[in-house]
């Protein structure tokens, strides 16, 4: 069988020689290095991608972050720098912000740590 970073057990082998923990050696540390550079490439070419559809106000970016809304009718808390804002997610809006539902009415952020009650 071919190797593959999909198919491959056991790609993070570490080798324990004269007590040098952590250092990668013969053909393990070749596939690795060689996953490693697969994953960068693919993280990369996702990042280059999404950022020209952000940069060209794609069309079709609101409605996928939509369908990806894990905290839409949620419980959720979202810390910001200078308070806690908690109620029940409300979905994204347009521009990709969070909506809030609090007992002050609808809040939209755009930043802040999210935590799931």
């Amino acid at each position: 069988m071919r190797w593959s970073p999909w198919t491959t057990p056991r790609i993070f082998r570490m080798h324990n020689a004269g007590g040098d923990h952590g250092h990668l050696s013969g053909p393990t540390h070749r596939r690795q290095r060689c996953a490693l550079a697969y994953y960068q490439v693919l993280v990369l070419e996702t990042l280059d991608e999404a950022v020209d559809r952000l940069a060209n106000r794609d069309r079709v970016l609101p409605e996928l972050w939509r369908t990806l809304d894990l905290l839409r009718a949620q419980p959720v808390r979202i810390r910001l720098p200078d308070r806690l804002v908690s109620g029940i997610g409300a979905g994204i809006d347009d521009a990709g912000r969070l909506r809030v539902r609090t007992a002050m009415g609808i809040e939209i952020l755009a930043g802040g740590i999210v935590m799931r009650d």
